[in-house]
């Protein structure tokens, strides 16, 4: 599974992350949009738990899920209720 770009998956509750894609993209975005992401990826992590977006199991960061029969993946796990819970609704869909 080596899509160009390809970051992770979702369902109706969760994302699902492969981190260092993740946070490539977002570096590669924000220069794109002529900015710099300041912020590196373990410190990016560590506020998403203590902001609670986070999924954490005891000390791990990432869950290992099963993509296929034999495959599974490190992912990190980000609670789409708590990224969103001071937004409105009409704000997101935008």
């Amino acid at each position: 599974m080596n899509r160009k770009g390809f970051i992770g998956f979702e369902d109706d509750n969760y994302y699902y992350l492969i981190m260092n894609a993740a946070f490539s993209e977002v570096v590669k975005l924000s220069k794109e949009m002529g900015e710099s992401f300041s912020i590196g990826k373990n410190s990016l992590i560590q506020q998403l738990v203590d902001d609670g977006i986070m999924v954490v199991k005891g000390k791990r960061n990432t869950t290992t899920v099963r993509v296929t029969d034999d495959r599974q993946m490190s992912v990190a796990v980000l609670d789409k209720s708590k990224m969103f819970a001071d937004m409105e609704v009409s704000q997101i869909r935008q």
